[in-house]
């Protein structure tokens, strides 16, 4: 079988994983697939853009774990982010992490578009597949994503935003409102609205912004 599949396939609990981008990346395995981790690790500052990950595994579809930075993260995940990526698995897929357990995911989010073929609706999401105690701050993702089973609804897993359209999501209001405020009562400067089309209208972080400005 091919498992844990990423830059990284298997890291330490404690490893300390920062600054790290990947683009245009093609990843297909069993299971414990992510961009930067397949599983484990702290991961920091890290992204994934403009990738395909997928998985096809059936034999115990249970541990398909797939997500757009890290198939099953065991550690902190912070200012992290994957654009125009599409992810397909069978059970358990979310846009930036595939499952979490008591850990924290903050100023994060995810615009990946995702795919797969069964599972239960915990199990599926946007920014999270399955969150099993973590905890989301500053974070978001969109809601993009197909079911290939008529019997499944659209993820109900751990997203990081409440339902709203994305017309919505792209105003101004979603950033300062919203992301940059959170239900814990702290404030951050983290996002700004999109000013350089850089995640087609959604919000970005600041720093994104000013890269763009000065290129």
């Amino acid at each position: 079988s091919h498992t844990y599949i990423g830059l990284f396939g298997v890291c330490d609990i404690n490893a300390d994983i920062k600054n790290i981008g990947i683009t245009s990346a093609t990843l297909q395995g069993d299971s414990y697939i992510g961009g930067i981790s397949g599983d484990g690790g702290k991961i920091t500052h890290c992204y994934v853009t403009s990738s395909t990950l997928s998985s096809t595994y059936t034999s115990n579809p249970t541990y398909n774990y797939i997500g757009g930075l890290c198939g099953s993260a065991a550690n902190d995940i912070k200012t992290c982010y994957v654009t125009n990526t599409t992810l397909s698995g069978i059970n358990v897929v979310g846009g930036l992490l595939g499952y979490i357990d008591a850990h924290t995911v903050s100023n994060c989010y995810s615009t990946a578009t995702l795919t797969r073929s069964s599972g239960i609706g915990v199990s599926f999401g946007g920014l999270i597949g399955y969150n099993y105690g973590g905890t989301i701050n500053h974070s978001y993702s969109i809601d993009s994503w197909n079911n290939s089973s008529a019997t499944l609804t659209s993820p109900t897993g751990s997203n990081g935003t409440s339902t709203m359209s994305s017309d919505n999501m792209k105003l101004l209001s979603f950033v300062t409102d919203y992301i940059n405020i959170q239900t814990d009562g702290t404030v951050t400067d983290t996002y700004e609205k999109d000013n350089f089309t850089l995640n087609v209208g959604y919000p970005v972080f600041a720093t994104q912004n000013t890269v763009a400005m000065e290129d």
